[in-house]
């Protein structure tokens, strides 16, 4: 199931935040609205990329988050970032943020929550996952490179993670508090694979709910502890 515009959906939305000052770097932002059962997602970034549902990855209104007008819960399914020429997730050595709200329910441990390719090898792409301590990582490269968030999270919980790179430093964030900064080097390099949101390739597909999962290449929003958004982000 696939559609390229947002219009008939993101009118759902009626609060916003203000503006985004790095509109121009948001390569994929996904809010994931719409009624209870829909199962057509929709790439609201300037990239556009197409989205297509695989199982039972529906909007749900229970649990939701406050204020976001219904989460995306993959129940062991998935959606797939078709692949765009030119690759708009390379950030090679440069900035980058990679953030979303994840309320995971069941077993939290080594499962999913999106990425590129798998967890190691010349295939890997970039993914935030849990790992078997039912910790956030991160992890990008082909060597790879990986940064805790240090936390073992909650099940039943909405969490804000982000990880930012600023510099050639990259920072972990839970909600907002710095977890955890790395300077080890690495590249986020070109490729042709698709990106899946709900799933990465060797381990167990997320269970629980997603909310406004956005990617920003060469801009790195964060460096220190920050407020997360009360409201979806800015779409302009």
């Amino acid at each position: 199931m696939r559609i390229r515009h947002a219009s008939s959906l993101s009118s759902i939305r009626f609060q916003r935040s203000a503006s985004d000052p790095h509109w121009a770097n948001v390569v994929l932002l996904l809010g994931y609205s719409g009624v209870a059962g829909n199962t057509v997602f929709v790439d609201e970034s300037p990239i556009g990329h197409t989205i297509t549902t695989v199982g039972s990855f529906v909007t749900t209104l229970d649990p939701a988050k406050a204020g976001f007008g219904g989460a995306g819960s993959p129940a062991g399914d998935y959606l797939i970032v078709e692949f765009k020429a030119g690759d708009p997730f390379n950030a090679g050595t440069g900035d980058y943020t990679f953030e979303t709200f994840v309320r995971a329910t069941g077993d939290i441990t080594n499962i999913s929550i999106f990425g590129s390719g798998g967890l190691s090898g010349s295939g890997y792409h970039w993914g935030l996952r849990f790992n078997s301590g039912g910790v956030p990582v991160f992890t990008a490269g082909t060597t790879p490179f990986a940064l805790s968030f240090v936390d073992t999270l909650s099940v039943d919980t909405w969490y804000h993670l982000a990880a930012s790179r600023v510099s050639g430093v990259t920072y972990a964030f839970i909600d907002g508090v710095l977890k955890g900064s790395s300077s080890t080097a690495h590249t986020i390099a070109g490729t042709t694979t698709d990106a899946t949101i709900g799933r990465l390739t060797g381990i167990p597909d997320l269970t629980g709910a997603l909310e406004e999962t956005r990617i920003t290449v060469g801009v790195g929003r964060y460096t220190a502890t920050f407020t997360p958004p009360a409201l979806p982000f800015a779409r302009g």
